[in-house]
Order: C-alpha cells, then sequence, then structure tokens
C-alpha cells in the first residue's frame, strides 16, 4: 500500500512533468495529409482554413476532399510556416473535379467571390469545382494585394453566362499590387463577362508579375473576353482554346494582352468566336537578345474590327499563326507608333471582305516575308494610306513580303483553321525558335506556312488548252465547269488558259475568285468547242440572293465567257451573270444570256449585273441579252467614289426586258455602241431603254438603236466630261412610246449630242434639257420628233 510520502512525491513529480512541458492547450503546426469531410478531420474548407490560420505549417500540407457540394466560401491569406516547399493543397479525393464542388451566391462586392486570395502565398488547387451561383455578383476566384506561387490545376470554374461586361460578373478576377508565379493549368473556366482577368502588379514604378503560366485550359461562353493580361514579365501563354459565347458582345475579345515584357510566350492557342479581336496586343516590349514569341496560334474572329490587333510592340516574333476573319473585319492590323525590332513571317492572314493586313504605320516591323494573305474583299491590303488591291501592288507598296503569297488557305471551316492547301505545304521558311506545329509535330526543312504542317504533293499550275467534257478522259479533261475551277484554285495559273467545252448541257453555277498567277497575258476562256454558242448550255435555277447567278465573279479578272449559252430558270432570281467585290478585265463575248419573261422591275430580276465595289475593263460584246427586268445593269463602282474605267457594251441585241435595257452608272471613258434595245412589249409603264448616271469622261454612246421604252428612250443625267475631252452621244435611233420623254437631258456637262433620231410615238416630248449644273453642252443635227 502506497504510504503519504511515497503519493506526495508522485504528485509532485507529476507537476513538475506538466510545469516544464508545452501547454496542451497549443496544438502542432500541420504537415502531412488531411481530410475535409464528413468523418473526415474537418467538417468544411472553412474549419481547414481555421486550422491553417490558428496552427500555421510545419510541411507541405494536402487536404483531401471527400465527394460533395460544399456551400461556403473562403479567405486565404498568410499561413504561418508556408512556403515554396510547405505548400498548401486543396484537392479533390476522387480525383474527379466534378466530385467536389464548393459553392457561393454573393450579394454584393465585398461578398463577391467563391475563393478570395488576398496576401496569399504557396497555394495549390487541384481536380475541385467552384461555383460562382450569383447574378450581378459571379465571381469564382479574387485574387488582391500580394500573391505569389498559387495553382489551379485541371479544375472547373463555374460563373453564369452573363450579357454584361461588368468586371464584377467575371469568372477569375486576379488584380493584385505585386504578385508572381499564378499558374492555371489544365482547367475548364465557364461562363462570366472574363474568363481570367489577371492584373500582376499596379504598374507603379514600371513593375512586373514574373512566372505567369496559363496552359491548357479550355474557356468557353465568356461574354465580352476570354482572357485578359497586363503588367506581365515572362508570361507563358499556351495551348489554351478559347470560344467565345455565340452571342457575345459586340466588342469582345478573344486574348487581350497589354503591358507585357520580357520573352513573353503566345502559342498553340485556338481563339474562336471574337466580335472585336481575337487577339489584341499592345505595348508589350521584349530585347533583340530575349525576343517574344507568338506563334502556331489558330485565331478566328467574326469582328468588324481586326482579327489580330498589334500597336506599339516591340521585338515580338509572330511566326507560324492561322487567321480567319469571317466578318467584314481585317485579318491584321499593325501600327508601329513606338514599335520597334518586330517580325511577321510565315503566316496565314485570312480576310471574308475586309483587308488581310492593314499596316497603318510601318515603324518597327523590320522583317514581313512568306506569309499568305487572302481575301474575298475589294483590296488585300493597305499600307499607311494606300489600298492595294492584289499581291503585286501590296509588294510594291510595302517593299515587302517579297516570298509571299496570295492563296486560299482552304481551311477545314470557318472555326477550325487547320490549313489544306497545297500552295502553302513547301512555301515557308526555316524558322529556328518554332520546331514544331500547333499539333506537335516537326516542322520540315522548307515548312508550311501557317500553325499546322503537312505535305503536299508540288502544284501544277494550269496553262494551255483543256477541255469540258462529261465523257471526256484524260488530266487534261474535266467533266464539270465546277472541276475547272478548283483546279485553277488549288493550282493557280501558269500560262494563259482555255477551256474548249463540249457541246451539252451543263446543270450548275460556279463562282471563279481570284485566281493565283492570272494576269492580263494569262487569262482564262470558257468557249464553245464548235464555236456556236447555242451548242454548249449551262443553266441554273436560283432560289436565294447568295446563290443568284448562273456564273458569278468574285475578285475575278482576266477572265474571257465566248460563245456559251446562259440560262438563268429561277422566277424569283433570274441573273445569269454576276461580278462583285472587285472585277478587272472580264469579257463575255458571242454568248447567248437567257433570264426568264418577268412583270417585276426587282433589281434580283436582272440579266446581266456588274456590281463591283471598284472595276477596270468590262465588256459585253457581240451577245445576245434575253429577257430580266434589266438587260445590264453596270454600277462601276460600290458608292461613286470611284469610276470603272474602261468598261465596253458593243454590238448586242438586248430583247425582252421589263424595266430597262441597260442602266450604266459611276463609268468613265465607257463605251456603248452598235447595241439594238428592244423592250418588252408590255413593258413597265416606268421603262427605259438606256440610263445612263454619274458617267465620266469621253463616254461614247454611237450607233444604238433604242425601241419601245414606256418612260425614257434616253435618260442622262450628271455626267461630266471636259471641254478638251467632251463626251460624245451621236447617231443613235431613240424611240419611246413615253409620257414623259424620250430624251431626257439634265445636269450634264460637255456632251456633245450629234446627229441623233428621236421619236416618240406616245403623248410624250422629244427631248427634256435641263441645264442645272450643267456646262459646255452641245447638241447639232439632231432630229427630234413627237406624236402630240
Amino acid at each position: 500500500m502506497m504510504n503519504f510520502y511515497s503519493l506526495s512525491k508522485s504528485v509532485f513529480l507529476i507537476l513538475f512533468i506538466w510545469i516544464i512541458s508545452p501547454v496542451a492547450s497549443v496544438a502542432q503546426a500541420l504537415s502531412g495529409n488531411y481530410s475535409i469531410g464528413v468523418g473526415g478531420d474537418y467538417l468544411s474548407f472553412s474549419q481547414a482554413i481555421t486550422g491553417l490560420n490558428t496552427n500555421g505549417v510545419s510541411g507541405p500540407v494536402v487536404f483531401n476532399v471527400a465527394d460533395g457540394t460544399y456551400s461556403e466560401q473562403i479567405v486565404l491569406g498568410p499561413i504561418t510556416g508556408s512556403s515554396a516547399t510547405n505548400t498548401i493543397t486543396f484537392q479533390s479525393q476522387s480525383g474527379n473535379a466534378t466530385n467536389v464542388i464548393l459553392s457561393h451566391t454573393a450579394a454584393g462586392v465585398g461578398d463577391n467571390y467563391v475563393v478570395l486570395l488576398e496576401n496569399a502565398s504557396n497555394f495549390l488547387f487541384k481536380n475541385l469545382t467552384f461555383s460562382a451561383s450569383g447574378t450581378t455578383y459571379t465571381r469564382t476566384v479574387r485574387g488582391q494585394v500580394e500573391l505569389h506561387n498559387i495553382a489551379f490545376e485541371s479544375c472547373v470554374l463555374n460563373s453564369p453566362i452573363t450579357n454584361s461586361t461588368s468586371s464584377d460578373r467575371g469568372n477569375v478576377i486576379i488584380s493584385a499590387s505585386t504578385s508572381s508565379d499564378i499558374r492555371f493549368t489544365n482547367n475548364s473556366i465557364v461562363g462570366g463577362s472574363y474568363g481570367i482577368f489577371y492584373q500582376g502588379t499596379n504598374g507603379s514604378g514600371g513593375s512586373r508579375a514574373l512566372g505567369f503560366v496559363l496552359e491548357q485550359n479550355q474557356f468557353s461562353d465568356q461574354f465580352y473576353r476570354g482572357i485578359q493580361l497586363s503588367n506581365l514579365f515572362e508570361a507563358q501563354v499556351t495551348d489554351n482554346r478559347v470560344v467565345l459565347l455565340g452571342s457575345s458582345s459586340a466588342s469582345s475579345d478573344g486574348i487581350y494582352v497589354d503591358e507585357s515584357e520580357g520573352a513573353f510566350r503566345l502559342t498553340g492557342n485556338r481563339i474562336e468566336g471574337a466580335s472585336q479581336y481575337g487577339l489584341y496586343m499592345t505595348s508589350c516590349t521584349a530585347t533583340a537578345g530575349s525576343p517574344a514569341l507568338i506563334a502556331n496560334n489558330h485565331i478566328h474572329s467574326k469582328a468588324g474590327s481586326y482579327s489580330v490587333y498589334f500597336a506599339a510592340n516591340q521585338y515580338q516574333r509572330f511566326y507560324h499563326n492561322n487567321i480567319n476573319t469571317t466578318g467584314g473585319a481585317q485579318g491584321l492590323y499593325y501600327s508601329g507608333s513606338g514599335a520597334a525590332g518586330n517580325k511577321i513571317k510565315n503566316n496565314i492572314f485570312k480576310s471574308n471582305t475586309g483587308y488581310a493586313v492593314n499596316v497603318a504605320n510601318s515603324t518597327g516591323l523590320d522583317e514581313m516575308d512568306y506569309n499568305d494573305f487572302f481575301t474575298s474583299g475589294v483590296y488585300l491590303g493597305r499600307w499607311g494610306a494606300s489600298n492595294a488591291g492584289d499581291l503585286a501592288d501590296w509588294q510594291g507598296l510595302s517593299s515587302k513580303d517579297a516570298n509571299s503569297l496570295n492563296a486560299d488557305p482552304q481551311y477545314i471551316s470557318a472555326t477550325d483553321l487547320t490549313a489544306s492547301s497545297p500552295a502553302l505545304a513547301n512555301a515557308g521558311i526555316q524558322l529556328a525558335e518554332v520546331p514544331e506545329d500547333i499539333n506537335g509535330d516537326l516542322r520540315k526543312a522548307t515548312p508550311t506556312i501557317g500553325a499546322n504542317e503537312y505535305d503536299a504533293a508540288a502544284l501544277v499550275p494550269l496553262s494551255g488548252i483543256y477541255t469540258i467534257d462529261v465523257s471526256g478522259s484524260g488530266n487534261r479533261n474535266f467533266i464539270s465547269f465546277q472541276e475547272s475551277v478548283d483546279a485553277m484554285v488549288l493550282n493557280g495559273l501558269g500560262g494563259a488558259v482555255t477551256f474548249q467545252v463540249a457541246a451539252g448541257t451543263y446543270t450548275e453555277q460556279i463562282l471563279i475568285p481570284d485566281l493565283s498567277g492570272g494576269s492580263a497575258s494569262n487569262t482564262v476562256t470558257y468557249e464553245s468547242a464548235t464555236g456556236n454558242a447555242e451548242d454548249v448550255t449551262l443553266t441554273f435555277g436560283s432560289t436565294a440572293i447568295g446563290t443568284n447567278y448562273v456564273i458569278g465573279f468574285d475578285n475575278a479578272s482576266d477572265i474571257i465567257l465566248r460563245n456559251l449559252n446562259l440560262v438563268a430558270t429561277g422566277t424569283t432570281y433570274g441573273r445569269t451573270v454576276v461580278a462583285l467585290n472587285r472585277a478587272d478585265n472580264l469579257t463575255i463575248e458571242g454568248c447567248i444570256l437567257e433570264s426568264p419573261i418577268t412583270n417585276s422591275t426587282s433589281f434580283e430580276r436582272g440579266n446581266v449585273i456588274f456590281i463591283p465595289a471598284i472595276s477596270s475593263d468590262l465588256r459585253v460584246l457581240n451577245s445576245t441579252i434575253i429577257g430580266g427586268s434589266t438587260g445590264i445593269y453596270y454600277r462601276g463602282s460600290e458608292n461613286g467614289s470611284s469610276r470603272g474605267n474602261g468598261g465596253e457594251i458593243r454590238k448586242n441585241e438586248l430583247t425582252d426586258q421589263f424595266y430597262r435595257g441597260m442602266v450604266l452608272q459611276y463609268l468613265t471613258g465607257a463605251a456603248v455602241t452598235d447595241n439594238r434595245v428592244v423592250l418588252l412589249g408590255s413593258s413597265s409603264s416606268s421603262s427605259d431603254g438606256i440610263y445612263v448616271d454619274e458617267s465620266e469622261g469621253a463616254f461614247r454612246l454611237t450607233g444604238n438603236r433604242i425601241e419601245g421604252a414606256s418612260q425614257y428612250g434616253l435618260y442622262m443625267t450628271s455626267c461630266t466630261a471636259t471641254a478638251g475631252s467632251p463626251a460624245l452621244i451621236a447617231n443613235n435611233q431613240i424611240h419611246s412610246k413615253a409620257g414623259s420623254y424620250s430624251v431626257y437631258f439634265a445636269a450634264n456637262q460637255y456632251q456633245s449630242f450629234y446627229h441623233n433620231n428621236i421619236n416618240t410615238t406616245g403623248s410624250a416630248q422629244g427631248l427634256y434639257y435641263s441645264g442645272s449644273g450643267g456646262a459646255g453642252n452641245k447638241i447639232k443635227n439632231n432630229i427630234f420628233k413627237s406624236n402630240t
């Protein structure tokens, strides 16, 4: 039995040990693995963070989070003991991000986050879902003040779809006074006005954030900007996919980069759906010894601005990118104010109707070559204040791009910018900075122009005589018109080409674009093999405005149609030939052009319709033009700011037009000679034989026979020439059955109206002359006969 002395000694020993030992209530610093969830070490994220704040860490800490939805928000700040070695990781226990959801609905600016990082360092998040379920305040991650060594990996960050550009509705919003080593890898970032907005520093003193990595992330359904980055140093933005919301803002951008310095890398990204800029880069500076690299990107926009806006940057290497603009915007806009040391090589710039390239100020554009420029618009490019109609013009204006091409890259689709044109396959120059393509395939010694590397058989440009014959054979025969066009688009032209078309009826339509290698000497001729137009019929029945033609010319030049019969069989849409955008040196000769008889004045039911934005040397010769609301409608330019040069309409028979035989507008020096115009017997009460408006220079309207107009036989207004080179209207026979005037002549200058025979069988007047705005006109040796 223990005596009193022994008991006292034991109690004393216990008290002594207690006094000299750490107090039991002081917990140990965290280190190692812990669990969050029901039955785990912590029930919630908030409890775990309380543990971190209270105890600090003494080694790396990993929180494995059990499956479930955690309706809470968390605030992470400085943690005692954390370091680049002693990191703190929150991760899904299952490894599946969709199994762990951290969700919060913000009520105002103050709680607008699911995760707030403030003065935080050394945190890693893996395989988690962060869901902001608010409407006005929808940030998933908010970072501020000072941030270092923060990583999100394989997470899902969901912000609601919005129609607002407000940053309060952004997804990931980081605006730090100073930061470094912020990384987002392999995440899915869905919704929000912004996908990621990251301002690395406040920019004071020229400071920049180091170590930013944005790699292999999927951005989708952002309304305003997929990615916005500023005040960074040597950032790495690689292999991300950005697909903006289909109904994104009219000012939406794919990737927006401002004031990022050093050996910045923007490579392997796929950008889709921007309404303003696919890529916007400004005031980004590097050095000659350590330049930035923008390479192997696919950049699409549906913009009204530019797919790539590139301004005031220094020592940027823009290599092997594929650009596609499906709206009315331009491919590349370069402004060199404040720029230096930039190089642009091995890129594809494709635009729908705008410039493929626009260099507003060439300062700092040290090298530009081995690019491919393509547009369906009027001008290929713009250098300073001058437009370039084609590649030769561009090379002459810029003194650059000596080895560049003008070829359709043949993208898989508007948004899948994988190119396939054989013309580009071996047309680039080797660049050591880009040894692989966007898919990781090695570049060839003579690489492909653009982001994706491929090989193709050597092109054989067309030259000489070919046949079009459904029953023909051999490598110089094509079984359809379309097949011949495809061959020219693919291979280009190496000389003058003639397609001799076998007798028969071909039910198809063709659209002829700008053809590589075409010129005034390298023309393309389609002609009947027999020389008889009636033997070859090309026919098509259009049912829509966009396909309202049998043969269409879109930026086409140097084409001849000879001895063919073109038949439009549509009722609402009846055009045989259409010329759009730019049109130069096009000839229709000895053809029959048939449009259905109509009782409509609709422009869509016209027969031959030339409506280019600019044009020169369009000719219709010795052809028969039957039916349509208008026989020939020739507008030399889009809006009258320029004039179509060299137009000629000669020795044609125009019959059975309902509204107007010819309409001629915005021309200079045109010659309309020896044509016969016989309008439909039941033509419109406002029908005209020949209608001429705002045509300039030494215009010639001679030897024409006009019959059957119900309003004006000849209508001429606002046509101007000079005293030294007057226009001539002579030797014409002009009949009308009008209730107006056989000849309406108003506001014209220096027109010589000589030796014309006028007959009005209705109640109208022979000649109506109005001199308001007129000058220098002469009217001599004419016959003016009127009925009543």
